[in-house]
């Protein structure tokens, strides 16, 4: 509810401009077992609860919200120093 009231405000108030939401993601404990890796509940139930509250800001916004979601690994690639494509030394 307030991400759709942040949504609609910052489409009135700025005219409509396209909005991007990044670093939406859910971090981890590491996981070394194929199994629970596979099996992520938790993560599905994350990100099902957050697409359910996203989708009925869509009609308001006119479809000029995009959300980027994490992908597995993008959190252990930062913890080496590697992001945007390249390597922190």
């Amino acid at each position: 509810m307030g991400l759709e009231k942040l949504l609609v405000y910052t489409k009135n108030y700025y005219k409509n401009p396209t909005v991007y939401i990044t670093e939406c993601g859910m971090g981890e404990s590491d996981i070394n077992e194929v199994a629970k890796g596979v099996n992520d509940a938790q993560r599905v139930d994350f990100y099902q609860r957050h697409i359910k509250a996203l989708y009925p800001c869509l009609p308001k916004t006119k479809d000029r919200s995009h959300v980027l979601f994490w992908k597995r690994g993008e959190e252990k690639m930062r913890k080496i120093g590697i992001q945007n494509g390249k390597i922190r030394v």
